[in-house]
């Protein structure tokens, strides 16, 4: 499921290449953020209080009581994952976008 996954953002970074889409992709991850997923939550650190026995139970409190955000290296580099299979396909349609012009700057 993951290779299918990996082929569909190479595809969505060719066609929003194609037709000049590409911030629509830039949205796109900036709605999935912070990523979590129920294996990997978005937890709250903080360095504060009484003990690490504290900083424990902070991280499940959240800002409020003085918590810093924490993205789990997992959820983060799978973000990453997907903006590189966007710029995959983005480089690939750029190389049509440019031949393309070429042959039509030649033919007419």
């Amino acid at each position: 499921m993951k290779f299918v996954e990996s082929v569909l953002h190479v595809m969505l970074g060719f066609v929003c290449t194609i037709f000049n889409l590409r911030l629509l992709l830039t949205w796109r991850e900036y709605r999935q953020l912070p990523p979590r997923n129920d294996k990997n939550p978005v937890m709250w650190i903080g360095m504060s209080g009484s003990g690490k026995n504290w900083d424990w139970c902070k991280a499940w409190f959240g800002s409020g009581y003085g918590g810093k955000e924490y993205w789990s290296k997992e959820r983060v580099m799978d973000t990453m994952n997907d903006i590189r299979e966007y710029d995959i396909g983005s480089t690939l349609a750029w190389f049509v976008v440019f031949f393309m012009g070429v042959f039509i700057g030649w033919r007419f």
